[in-house]
């Protein structure tokens, strides 16, 4: 009998190996999911396609969506044949020309495929490009000519902006709101960091130095107070996951966005130590809202200890720091401005150091947003800067043309993010309910919250217009994007982000509201101001 020797040994494991992995490339492996197979790979919006596969989980579900794995994308879902095959038949959502994703999702993988959209109008390609610049145009002409409204009504332009944004994009489907959720929440950090450096520019030192402790009292109160109801409204009666009503409450409670009530209090010619109060309690409660946010994602997300512990340090180093930071960079900011404003490009050279002011106060764990507020505060005030410098400035032109440049950037920005926020707006009549309930709870809290803050102070004067000074903005509306991209990066985890994200537009939309009613009545009452005795006290006092 023939045996083998030991040098044909190496041969009988490659011959062995190579029919191993023969057999193997014609075995399926188990709940491997393939590559999707559409009917078609292109088309236009409303097509009905079908969308097939293998390598599915026996006896289980698969879900199909549009772009990303989330509620508002799902497109149809299908159960499993025993051969671990399914199809199904998906409409071809809203959506702008280009190429998307079909993703199939079995519940632990996902597999997706390209399928392309193609746009046409009256058998004529329209180049997307053409088709944003067309309507960005007309966004930013419908806020300049809105001005002229606000300045006349006292009826905040963002109201329509965000109605214009629903209709270009829940309505009529023309800008999905998932294309925008990806860099929404960088865009809105700049437009907040530009219109805080412009009001700070117009705060004088001696109106924060005397209110400072008021709107810290102010801003605390209504916070805390705000964040407690709606926390237990969420977790009580809608029946929340506990950790996602208080996140959802940080979002909302205690929040007023400097983008609206800073141009609308000087509009009004309200007292400059009220222009003040409500400039540094927007600015102030921002890091509230981010650091209270940021404590109890990680809570939730990330499963961190020491919840109220790290809250409350959290504040007080990003208050410390950003405070401390921010004058530092100011004092040096301020020094090159003066060496460099005859220089071109000044005013470009100043946005890089707002972005740098808060670039490195949050690499070095404090609020950039209070950093950047502080920058223009000093630059407002550039006396003081000169004084610690121990040298002669002159800053008054440079700081005039920035005040101008500022306030036009401020604008532009501002109406490019408040659109953004409809396009991304789900429309649901429950949601507009649970918008006017939360707006109820802050309009409470901030009137008891106000009538403490100005307790025996002449600010008390005008309580009643500080009250419904309190329009949402910017940092609750990035916050609520932001649980969105938390979810699709963590799918178990804020499953209830879309319904933020909906339901705060609301809150803001209807506070908005609320703010230009009160501006209204206020602008009234000035024109009359026999009928209101209040008022007339405040303009002997000035």
């Amino acid at each position: 009998m023939k045996t083998f020797n030991s040098n044909s040994k190496p041969l009988i494991t490659a011959v062995l190996l190579l029919f191993v992995f023969a057999v193997l490339s014609v075995v399926p492996l188990a709940n491997a999911l393939n590559t999707p197979v559409l009917s078609a790979n292109s088309g236009s919006v409303a097509d009905i396609i079908t969308v097939s596969g293998s390598g599915a989980p026996v006896g289980e579900n698969v879900s199909i969506y549009w772009d990303n794995v989330s509620n508002t994308a799902l497109l149809n879902s299908t159960s499993v044949s025993e051969s671990g095959t399914y199809s199904a038949t998906v409409t071809i959502p809203e959506a702008i020309a280009g190429n998307h994703s079909i993703i199939v999702h079995d519940g632990t993988i996902s597999n997706s495929i390209e399928f392309t959209i193609e746009t046409k109008n009256n058998g004529i390609a329209v180049p997307i490009e053409i088709l944003i610049f067309g309507i960005v145009a007309v966004i930013i002409a419908t806020g300049f000519a809105g001005e002229f409204l606000t300045k006349k009504t006292g009826i905040p332009i963002f109201i329509f902006i965000i109605l214009i944004g629903i209709v270009l994009g829940p309505v009529a489907g023309i800008f999905p709101r998932e294309s925008l959720l990806a860099t929404l929440p960088i865009f809105a950090t700049l437009t907040l960091l530009m219109v805080l450096f412009h009001a700070g520019l117009g705060l004088r030192s001696q109106s924060v130095l005397a209110i400072g402790g008021r709107v810290f009292v102010q801003t605390t109160v209504y916070t805390l107070a705000s964040i407690a109801l709606i926390g237990a409204l969420g977790y009580f009666v809608l029946k929340w996951d506990f950790l996602q009503a208080f996140i959802f409450a940080s979002i909302i409670g205690g929040e007023i966005t400097a983008a609206v009530v800073v141009p609308l209090s000087v509009s009004m010619k309200l007292k400059e130590k009220t222009v003040a109060f409500l400039t540094m309690e927007a600015a102030i409660s921002s890091v509230f809202s981010v650091v209270l946010f940021s404590t109890l994602i990680d809570i939730h997300i990330y499963s961190a200890s020491g919840g109220l512990f790290n809250a409350i340090s959290g504040i007080a180093r990003q208050f410390s720091t950003g405070i401390v930071v921010g004058l530092i960079l100011s004092l040096l900011w301020v020094y090159m401005l003066h060496r460099f404003q005859t220089q071109k490009f000044t005013h470009v050279l100043t946005i890089g150091l707002v972005l740098a002011t808060y670039s490195i106060t949050e690499i070095l764990a404090g609020s950039g947003i209070l950093a950047v507020l502080v920058f223009g505060i000093i630059f407002g005030n550039y006396h003081l800067a000169s004084k610690i410098l121990r040298m002669k400035m002159n800053l008054d032109n440079l700081q005039q043309q920035l005040k101008g440049f500022y306030e036009e950037i401020s604008f532009l920005l501002e109406t490019l993010f408040f659109v953004s926020l409809g396009l991304i707006f789900v429309i649901d009549t429950k949601f507009l309910l649970y918008g006017i309930m939360f707006t109820v709870v802050l309009l409470i809290t901030r009137f008891g919250a106000v009538r403490i803050s100005t307790f025996k102070s002449s600010l008390a004067q005008q309580k009643g217009v500080i009250t419904l000074m309190c329009a949402l903005g910017l940092t609750p509306a990035t916050l609520a994007i932001l649980t969105v991209t938390y979810n699709r990066e963590f799918p178990d985890k804020l499953q209830l982000a879309d319904t933020f994200v909906s339901i705060i537009t609301c809150v803001i939309i209807l506070t908005n509201i609320i703010t230009a009613i009160g501006t209204v009545y206020y602008l009234w009452k000035h024109k009359n101001p026999k009928k209101c005795p209040e008022q007339q006290l405040s303009l002997e006092e000035k």
